[in-house]
């Protein structure tokens, strides 16, 4: 009788996928939210880490709310339009990702841009 060994095939084929989707995923989400940083900025947010791209993880980012903002607030209206994100005190934890489109990235930035006027 032959030994039993794990499935090492499935974990080759998942490294794979790994390897290929990773870079298309950060190069879209760097050019899907290339024009949000500057105007998220505009509004007094600090885009993590501190304003540019060295180091920057493109497909998880951390967007610190100006001190004037109501974290709550800002949380309820991302939530009232259905704009999906992980608030942490005064830090929006956005996570974009390859179904996300132009129109969501504007629709984040304009309910911030309402709310924190």
């Amino acid at each position: 009788m032959l030994p039993v060994r794990p499935d090492t095939s499935a974990q080759f084929r998942f490294s794979k996928v790994i390897a290929t989707t990773a870079p298309l995923l950060i190069a879209y989400t760097q050019g899907l939210l290339a024009d949000a940083w500057p105007a998220l900025e505009s509004l007094g947010c600090r885009v993590e880490p501190a304003n540019g791209s060295i180091g920057r993880c493109h497909h998880l980012v951390g967007l610190w709310l100006p001190d004037h903002a109501d974290p709550m607030i800002v949380s309820q209206a991302l939530q009232a339009e259905n704009i999906s994100v992980s608030a942490r005190a005064r830090v929006l934890r956005i996570a974009p990702h390859l179904y996300n489109t132009p129109d969501d990235v504007d629709a984040l930035v304009g309910v911030l841009a309402g709310v924190l006027k």
